[in-house]
């Protein structure tokens, strides 16, 4: 799809025509939230939703919320119908004063694209890029966006997005195979800032089922039983990864085929560590279907 900053009447309804689900990257919000702004007893709680909406976005890696976008009600929260806002009772001017006072410190490079949707008024696209500090919304409080919904952040998390600027940054790319009746897991993690980082290492953390070398470990993660299996970078001669390194360190791991049924997808985790501590957490919802082995997963935002 287009870059939401060039969006127009048409990308919308392709949304609802392709039933879009809200993400991480992606939230629909009803036009009735900003009209809302013209009643005294909701204004003060409907600028608090923005700050926290927004920053969330940002305090991630960035995103998109339409406001004139209806959702459904029930999970999976899909794009249904457009909803839009009468600019009377709520300008692109006034959302952008909101987001830029109630906000701290202010977001840079915003960017809110109004729609015409037709008679009744407008949607307001609202494009928030990943931040390199962390931002408070205007209850104090700091959150960031999960799936389709937002979280307060932890002291460590909020000290992490501060730092962003003076550490290293990382991606991790996953790839899943099958080689002598095992499931091999295979890992890529790159560095993606300008500076080098050492003492590189990352950690797979599999369900418990999935489990067939030794370990180091086991934790609890949303009620579910993970073990930890350490990658093998400390034997190796170095591990430095420089600004923008192609390769990366990679890491695999052979791990036990289950009694797959097949739409069978199992979360996976990968800690990525360096000079710093815990630098990175990239979260995948792998496919064991036979049609996705030897594909290439992507960390999920």
């Amino acid at each position: 799809m287009k870059d939401a900053k060039v969006w127009e009447l048409d990308d919308l309804n392709e949304l609802m025509a392709t039933q879009a689900e809200e993400s991480s990257v992606l939230e629909f919000k009803h036009g009735k939230v900003l009209e809302d702004l013209s009643n005294r007893q909701l204004v003060d709680k409907r600028k608090e939703e923005i700050s926290i909406d927004v920053s969330a976005f940002a305090n991630r890696s960035g995103g998109v919320i339409i406001y004139g976008m209806e959702e459904r009600a029930r999970a999976p929260h899909l794009a249904e119908a457009l909803a839009p806002i009468d600019p009377a009772k709520c300008s692109k001017e006034r959302l952008e004063q909101i987001i830029t006072s109630r906000i701290k410190p202010p977001i840079q490079n915003i960017d809110i694209r109004p729609i015409e949707v037709d008679s009744r008024g407008y949607a307001y696209v609202v494009i928030i890029p990943g931040s390199h500090t962390a931002h408070q919304a205007s209850d104090k409080r700091y959150y960031r966006r999960v799936n389709f919904g937002n979280q307060m952040m932890e002291d460590d998390e909020i000290r992490q997005i501060m730092n962003r600027p003076v550490r290293p940054t990382y991606r991790v790319q996953l790839h899943i195979d099958v080689r002598d009746q095992s499931l091999l897991i295979s890992g890529d993690v790159q560095n993606t800032s300008v500076m080098t980082a050492n003492d590189v290492s990352a950690v797979l953390l599999s369900p418990t089922e999935l489990a067939r070398n030794a370990v180091a470990g086991t934790e609890i993660i949303d009620g579910n039983t993970f073990v930890r299996m350490l990658d093998d970078l400390r034997s190796r001669e170095k591990s430095q990864l420089k600004p923008f390194d192609v390769k990366g360190i990679c890491f695999e791991r052979a791990c036990k085929i289950p009694e797959l049924i097949p739409s069978l997808t199992v979360p996976l985790f990968v800690r990525v560590y360096d000079q710093f501590g815990q630098a990175h957490e990239a979260e995948f919802a792998v496919s064991l279907h036979p049609d996705s082995v030897g594909k290439i997963v992507s960390e999920r935002q």
